[in-house]
C-alpha cells in the first residue's frame, strides 16, 4: 500500500496562510535545470569457474538526462512552507530506453513561541534507478561525509522499480542558553517491484525518538537521546520468482517461509557529557546502547555496547583536530561475546582557496534496513579525504577518497522439515574503494558547467559479487528565480 500524506501539508499551508497577511509573507519561486550525460562501466569479477551460479553480466549505461529542480518557498517570521519537485527524464542510449523518475519534497514548520516550533517535512521518491537517490546524498554532502552499510549491499546497476515515502515530525523547546528537548516521529516507507526470492525486500519503518540537551554552565553540557524502532517487513513473494526455489536461496527448501515475520524492533540509548574546562581542547564522554529484538526469534538478539572519550583541539576557526576511541562489546544471544573497540580520527585545514579535511571511524553497527534481505552484525572501518581548491573565482575542483572494510556476520537461517533453524554465523569480509574527482566553473551569472569521474572497486569474500566501475558524468545547469 502506497501511503502519501500530501494532505497533511496542504491542510498546514492553508491554515497557515490563514493566520496572518499575505503582504508579511516572502515567497520565492526558483529553478534548477540541468542537463547531463552520464556514462557508466561495470566490469564484474568472471571468478574461478567452480562457482554455481553464473558470473553476472557488465553493465554499460550511456544516458542522457535533463533535470529540472523547481522549488518554492513562502515564509514569515513565525512559520515557512517548501514545496520542491524533480522530475528526472533519462534516454538510455545503449538500450534505447525511457524513463521517468519523480522526487517530490515538502517541508511546513512553524514557531508558536521564541522556544516552541513544530516542523513537518516528507520526501517521496518514484524511480527505477537506486542511483537517483545515492546522487542526490552525494549533492547534499558538502564535505564528503560518510558511507552508509546500505551503499555496500545495495546493488546501484540493478533497475527496479521502487518507491520511498518517508515523512518527519519534530518539535522542539529551548530553554535556558544552549539547552533543548525535541520529540520525533519518522517514518520510512519502501515498495518494490522485484520482491521475489533474492529480489528486493518492503518494509515500514517507524521511529520514534526524543533529544534532551542542558548546559549548567559554560563548561558542562550533558546530552541525552533515546530511540525506538519498529521494523515491518513484507514477505517475499516466493511465487513470482522466475527461480526454482531451491537454486534461489541456496539449495534450501524454503516451503512456507514467506508466512514467518522478520519484523524487528531496535532500541538505542546515548549519554553524552562534554567539557570546556580547558581553552581550545573541548573533551567529550559517550555511552550508547543499542538492542536488537527479532519477533520470531528467526536470528539471534542482540546488545551492542559502545564508550567512547573524545579530545578535540581547535587551532582556529575551521581548522580543527579531533581524536578519540573506547571498547565495544557485543552480546549475542546464543553466540560468543565479542570484545572490540571503536575509535575516531578527524582533522581539518582551511586555507585561502579551499580546505583540506580526513577522517577515519571505526565501530560495531547492526544492518537491519539493507533492503537486500542482509541481516547481522557489522564491524566496519571507514577511511574518506576530501580536497577542496577554487583555482580562481569561476572554477573550483574537489577530489574525494575513500575506502570501507566491512566485516559482516550474518545468521544462518535453515528452513527444514516445517521448521527453522538456525545453524551459527557465517562472517565474510567486503572492502569497497572510491575516488572521485569533480570540477564545477559557472559563467554568464546563473549557469554552470560540472564535470565529474569516479572510480569504484568492491572486493568481498561473497562469490561473483566483485566489480570495477567508471562513472563520468557531465552536466550544464542553470539557476534562476522566477519570482520573489
Amino acid at each position: 500500500m502506497k501511503k502519501i500524506f500530501v494532505f497533511i501539508f496542504i491542510s498546514l499551508f492553508l491554515f497557515q496562510l490563514g493566520r496572518g497577511s499575505v503582504f508579511a509573507r516572502q515567497v520565492v519561486l526558483g529553478s534548477l535545470i540541468t542537463v547531463g550525460y552520464d556514462f557508466n562501466d561495470r566490469e564484474y569479477d568472471d571468478g574461478t569457474g567452480e562457482e554455481e551460479d553464473e558470473p553476472k553480466e557488465d553493465v554499460l549505461t550511456s544516458e542522457l538526462l535533463i533535470k529540472p529542480d523547481i522549488s518554492f518557498v513562502s515564509r514569515s517570521e513565525s512559520n515557512s512552507f517548501t514545496l520542491r519537485y524533480v522530475p528526472i527524464l533519462k534516454h538510455e542510449l545503449v538500450k534505447s530506453e525511457n524513463s521517468v523518475s519523480h522526487d517530490l519534497f515538502m517541508e511546513v514548520s512553524e514557531k508558536f513561541t521564541e522556544k516552541w516550533s513544530i516542523k513537518l517535512s516528507e520526501r517521496f521518491l518514484s524511480s527505477d534507478d537506486p542511483r537517483d537517490r545515492k546522487d542526490e546524498e552525494d549533492d547534499d554532502s558538502e564535505e564528503g561525509g560518510t558511507e552508509s552499510s546500505l551503499l555496500m549491499s545495495l546493488d546501484d546497476n540493478d533497475r527496479h522499480g521502487y518507491i520511498r515515502n518517508d515523512v518527519s515530525l519534530v518539535t522542539s523547546y529551548f530553554f535556558g542558553k544552549n539547552s533543548l528537548v525535541s520529540l520525533a516521529y519518522d517514518y520510512d516507507l519502501l515498495r518494490n517491484d522485484d520482491t521475489g526470492v533474492g529480489g528486493y525486500e518492503d518494509y515500514d519503518k517507524h521511529t520514534l525518538w526524543s533529544i534532551a540537551e542542558y548546559r549548567f554552565d559554560p563548561i558542562w553540557k550533558i546530552s541525552l537521546r533515546g530511540e525506538f524502532i519498529i521494523g515491518l517487513f513484507e514477505p517475499a513473494d516466493y511465487e513470482e520468482s522466475d527461480e526454482p526455489l531451491e537454486a534461489a536461496v541456496g539449495g534450501i527448501d524454503m516451503g512456507s517461509a514467506g508466512d514467518v515475520s522478520e519484523d524487528v524492533r531496535e532500541y538505542h540509548g546515548t549519554v553524552k557529557v562534554e567539557m570546556d574546562y580547558f581553552r581550545h581542547n573541548p573533551l567529550s564522554l559517550e555511552y550508547r546502547i543499542v538492542g536488537i529484538d527479532y519477533f520470531e526469534g528467526l536470528q539471534d538478539d542482540l546488545i551492542i555496547h559502545e564508550g567512547t572519550i573524545v579530545w578535540k583541539h581547535i587551532f582556529s576557526a575551521g581548522h580543527t583536530f579531533s581524536l578519540g576511541g573506547g571498547p565495544s562489546f557485543r552480546d549475542t544471544e546464543d553466540t560468543n561475546e565479542l570484545w572490540e573497540y571503536n575509535a575516531t580520527l578527524d582533522y581539518r585545514y582551511p586555507f585561502e582557496r579551499g580546505y583540506v579535511q580526513f577522517s577515519l571511524d571505526k565501530g560495531l553497527e547492526q544492518d537491519n534496513f539493507s533492503e537486500v534481505d542482509d541481516r547481522g552484525f557489522v564491524d566496519s572501518w571507514l577511511f574518506s579525504g576530501t580536497v577542496s581548491y577554487h583555482f580562481f573565482e569561476k572554477l573550483s575542483g574537489e577530489f574525494r577518497l575513500s575506502y570501507k572494510e566491512e566485516e559482516r556476520s550474518d545468521l544462518n537461517i535453515v528452513y527444514e522439515d516445517e521448521r527453522f533453524t538456525n545453524e551459527g554465523e557465517e562472517n565474510y569480509h567486503v572492502d569497497k574503494y572510491s575516488a572521485s574527482i569533480r570540477f564545477l566553473y559557472s559563467f554568464l551569472i546563473d549557469y554552470g558547467l560540472e564535470i565529474k569521474y569516479s572510480f569504484t572497486s568492491l572486493d568481498s569474500e561473497l562469490e561473483l559479487e566483485d566489480y570495477q566501475e567508471h562513472r563520468v558524468q557531465v552536466s550544464l545547469k542553470y539557476q534562476t528565480e522566477w519570482m520573489r
